[in-house]
Parts: C-alpha cells; structure tokens; sequence
C-alpha cells in the first residue's frame, strides 16, 4: 500500500478581502495564490492551515463557520461537519474517497484537494497518522 505524506497535501482556500489570509505568519514559501480575473481568488497551503483542521485541533469552529459563511459556501453547515466528525469512520474513505490532482509548484510534487477537505481534516485530526493511504485517494 502506498502513501501520500500530509506535507505534501494542498488545499484551495477561497480569499477575500474578508477573509485574512495572507498574515506573515499564515504564508509560507510554498503557498502562492491563484489569480483569476487579476484577483487573488484562492489561497493554496497547506490542508493544515483550513480553517477546517484548525478548529478540529482548537476545538473552536468559529472561524471556520465564519470562513463558510464569507466564502458563501451553501452546501457546507457547522452541523454538517460535526455530524461527518462524529459518524466518521476510516473505511468509508474507500467508498468516498479523497480527490486530489497531483500539482508540481517550485520543482516539488504536491497533491491539491479537489473534494475532500473536510474528510481530510477529520482523519488526520482523528488519526494522527503523517500519510494518508492510497487506497483512500482517487488521483484526478
């Protein structure tokens, strides 16, 4: 079984000027922002700096129900994300797997979260494992 390695996982981040993400301390040598219509629309890190993981480790979702409301993400709900936290389970990341398009950025290879942030968040955050198998990852 292989294995992609949780450094080597990006995520999308919508960004708006409401949404302070590019402080000093947030912004490292691999992010960058993906412009689109010469704004900055998405902010790709590290799944570790989502709002998503880090109310999973402070326990406090504030700023990720902010970060949904601002980012007028619909299909997304507080109550959503802790009933996947609370029903979650390992084997169903073989049925629902994680989708991610294999990136290269600054001569190193990345894997970007297409669908999955959330089931991302929860089993890193529940397992405390630094990899994610493949047999959960469909490459896109």
């Amino acid at each position: 079984m292989g294995k992609i390695y949780a450094k080597n996982i990006k995520c999308r981040l919508y960004s708006l000027n409401s949404i302070k993400l590019n402080t000093k301390k947030f912004i490292n040598f691999y992010d960058h922002y993906e412009i689109k219509s010469n704004e900055k629309r998405f902010l790709i890190t590290s799944f570790k700096n989502s709002p998503h993981f880090k109310s999973l480790n402070t326990k406090n979702f504030e700023k990720y129900q902010r970060y949904i409301e601002l980012s007028n993400q619909k299909d997304h709900s507080l109550e959503q994300f802790n009933l996947l936290l609370k029903n979650f389970d390992e084997s169903m990341l073989e049925e629902f797997k994680i989708e991610l398009k294999e990136i290269e950025f600054r001569n190193k290879k990345f894997y970007l979260i297409i669908d999955g942030l959330h089931r991302v968040s929860i089993y890193f955050y529940l397992t405390k494992r630094n990899y994610l198998p493949t047999k959960y990852i469909k490459i896109i």
